[in-house]
């Protein structure tokens, strides 16, 4: 894959060679350029704008569709150590972990950006300014999405003037962590500088209760520099590098009855057993680089045009220590793999896109015409071997686990021949998918009406191939498939002010995914697609102290595979007929109505169900693993005085089903499900976990410190986080102790 940063570059120089023979301004403060960046950050958790809406910058009351937002404020208020099931604080969003897969509006997804750029979700917390949630096939405008959306991470800016932190924490797990930033202009002391910088680092560690052993430590760095030679243009080049280990990251086991492999339940009775090898990890390490350059030609003409470049080695090893169902009257796990693993992803990828926009009057009406070209690409390779000389016994006692001893050896990128160990290579796939995009969205404002208007035409071109048989000299040597396949969405959406600071809104909106990214033998399969219709109201009151959003929502996604009987042939064929439909009801509240105190509210009802699922009729009906009818969330801050704050946070989530809705089923020939195992009927208890917290600031010269005491899960509630179909454990009882210095 070719890199885009000799391109980037090129621009950067002729971008900056222009603004070169331009008057330098006279401000020394960094003043963002509007169209682009968010100036206005209203309360302290959440801002009264966003530029992940609309790809500019525009208030979030005047967009006719939901958006939500998290700051750094309200993660470094609430001790979020890490972007996991603390980020259901926004409605509808569920299951997020640091792989980039996440949950929203009922619909599994990994599709999120970084400053609007391809990203593999592994961010650098230390580096993050605020987390956007576009929801809805409206998301469609930045390209390829999932029907419930995608999420934004914004990350941080220089400061005007220098500034140092540092700060660390220590609790309960073993956790450590520490964070520092730098930043400021380039020389210090300059009357009116042009370069600025901002820097940070994190090293975090930690255990997890349950399995045995089970370890994560997150290592990070972040570099920002912008160069403003004028007031009409920036250059931002940013990069980021983080290493994400692992170890032990398996889930709870099924309650079986092995008798009849029915399942009935998830073995919380395991919690704080050993019951997964000590020696499984999983690594992934993720370098990426940012190149962005805005210029306001006029005060109507702006234009940004950038790019990214990021590559992802991820590789993992697995003795399968904590496989298979739990058998609780033999205490034993049953039905496990009998190989060791090795696997390896070698993931890299770009982005480009260019935004214009316009701002004129004709008549009586505002305009703003947005043109965007964009193109993301992603390419991946996974080789991954297994090997018998070290197998792992089919059933192991939990009392008195045996796992087998770990089998050093240096990867290899060109295979495994020299290998000592008997590894045999199982896979090797090689896929480039690439999806390059146009869009013209018109904002058209006539008193007190705004209305929306947006089309976009894709193209996606990939190849895909299994290259296993040429690595092993087996036939077919070389399985390909290519595929182009083009998608057409519209956008409409209007608001009309109905007094001032409360809006009605209603929208349709559509998106599009592109065919899976793994060798299909040839078939090619139609885009997956999504339609949204939203209807709402929009609060915004005493200066953007009062925000709100509450809203509506139905979607169907269409063309999902599903496995159909042909009664000519007497043969199950895959198909793509398959539907799945969610409709709810959001609430997201902001409430600063004085300095010292704070409010962040949010709610979600979702029924999802499933309405084609071919030959598993059963299905119909049913939502998606992972999916809570009801979550809520409540965040409050209240500052006592004296440099005191007390806060605390409540988190609630209905029961869910913990596999999908076609898990367990037996089907025949003829297409009829003969017995279903109950394992799509196992549902993770509803559960409600409260945190709170006490903070002390104070201030000595120019510097200041805080000393946070933080309890999470407060009443030791046993829960699996909402959106986790990998049935891992949320935390019990713990608590952090957190010190920070800024200057």
């Amino acid at each position: 894959m070719n890199s885009p940063l000799p391109v980037l570059a090129v621009i950067a120089l002729v971008a900056s060679a222009a603004a070169a023979q331009a008057q330098t301004s006279s401000s020394d403060e960094i003043t963002t350029l509007p169209e682009f960046n968010v100036t206005d950050q209203g309360g302290r958790y959440v801002s009264s704008e966003s530029t992940t809406g609309s790809r500019v910058a525009e208030k979030v009351f005047n967009l006719p569709f939901a958006v939500d937002e998290l700051t750094s404020e309200f993660l470094k208020d609430f001790s979020v150590f890490e972007l996991n099931e603390e980020l259901s604080y926004l409605s509808s969003l569920t299951g997020a972990d640091d792989a980039g897969n996440f949950s929203l509006r009922g619909y599994s997804g990994n599709i999120n950006l970084r400053n609007g750029y391809s990203s593999l979700g592994v961010m650098d917390i230390s580096s993050l300014d605020r987390i956007e949630i576009l929801k809805g096939s409206a998301a469609a405008i930045y390209g390829q999405t999932n029907p419930g959306g995608l999420m934004v991470v914004t990350t941080k800016s220089p400061h005007a003037t220098p500034f140092e932190s540092v700060a660390t924490n220590l609790g309960s797990h073993s956790q450590d962590q520490v964070l520092g930033e730098v930043s400021g202009p380039i020389p210090v002391g300059t009357d009116k500088p042009v370069l600025f910088y901002d820097a940070t680092f994190q090293d975090y560690s930690r255990y997890y209760q349950a399995p045995y052993n089970q370890s994560k430590y997150d290592k990070g760095g972040y570099l920002n520099l912008v160069w403003r030679p004028d007031s009409a243009t920036d250059v931002k080049i940013d990069g980021n590098y983080n290493l994400i280990h692992n170890n032990n990251t398996t889930g709870l086991p099924y309650f079986v009855n092995p008798t009849n492999t029915h399942y009935y339940g998830v073995a919380f009775d395991l919690e704080d057993k050993p019951f997964a090898s000590s020696v499984d990890h999983a690594d992934r390490t993720v370098m990426s680089v940012d190149t962005i350059v805005e210029h306001r030609f006029s005060d109507s003409l702006s234009v940004k045009i950038g790019g990214n470049y990021y590559t992802s080695p991820r590789w993992s090893y697995g003795s399968v220590g904590g496989g298979g169902n739990y058998d609780p009257t033999t205490g034993e796990l049953i039905g496990r793999s009998g190989n060791i693993t090795n696997g390896l992803i070698l993931g890299n990828g770009h982005s480009e896109s260019l935004d214009v926009v316009d701002h004129y009057n004709l008549g009586p009406t505002q305009e703003v015409t947005l043109f965007t070209i964009d193109s993301y690409a992603n390419e991946r390779k996974d080789p991954s071997w297994s090997t018998v000389a070290k197998p792992v016994a089919a059933t192991m006692s939990v009392e008195n686990p045996v796992y087998a001893a770990y089998v050093p050896w240096s990867w290899s990128l060109v295979g495994n021949a020299a290998s000592p160990s008997g590894w045999t290579e199982t896979r090797n796939d090689s896929n480039i998918v690439t999806t390059s995009g146009a869009m013209l969205r018109e904002s058209v404002t006539w008193d007190r009406l705004v209305l929306g208007l947006g089309y976009r035409y894709d193209y996606a071109n990939a190849d895909l191939r299994n290259i296993l048989g040429a690595i092993t000299g087996t036939t077919p040597a070389n399985v390909e498939t290519k595929f182009y396949t083009a998608a057409q969405t519209y956008q409409v959406g209007a608001d009309y002010l109905i007094v001032p600071g409360l809006k009605l809104y209603a929208g349709r909106y559509m998106s599009f995914t592109p065919p899976s990214t793994t060798t299909t033998g040839g078939v090619v399969p139609p885009n997956q697609t999504g339609l949204t219709y939203e209807a709402g109201v929009k609060g915004d009151f005493l200066n953007d102290r009062f925000t709100f959003t509450t809203d509506w929502f139905h979607i169907d996604q269409h063309n999902l595979s599903v496995t159909e009987y042909n009664p000519l042939t007497n043969l199950d064929y895959t198909d793509y007929l398959g539907k799945y439909r969610t409709q709810g009801f959001e609430f997201n509240g902001n409430f600063a109505l004085t300095r010292t105190l704070q409010s962040l509210t949010s709610f979600s009802s979702i029924d999802g169900r499933t309405l084609d699922a071919g030959t598993s009729a059963e299905a119909v009906g049913q939502p998606n693993a992972g999916q809570s009818r009801i979550v809520a969330a409540e965040a409050l801050r209240w500052e006592m005085g004296r440099g005191f704050s007390f806060l605390i946070g409540v988190r609630y989530a209905s029961s869910f089903h913990v596999a999908s809705p076609t898990s367990g089923y037996t089907v025949n020939t003829l297409g009829v499900v003969t017995a279903n195992n109950g394992q799509n009927a196992v549902t993770a208890p509803a559960y409600c976990v409260v945190d709170p917290g006490l903070t002390y600031r104070w201030k000595t010269a120019a510097t200041r410190q805080t000393v946070q005491f933080m309890v999470k899960n407060l009443f030791d509630r046993r829960y699996i986080p909402t959106g986790n179909g990998d049935r891992l454990l949320g935390d019990r009882a713990s608590a952090y102790v957190t010190y920070s210095l800024q200057h």
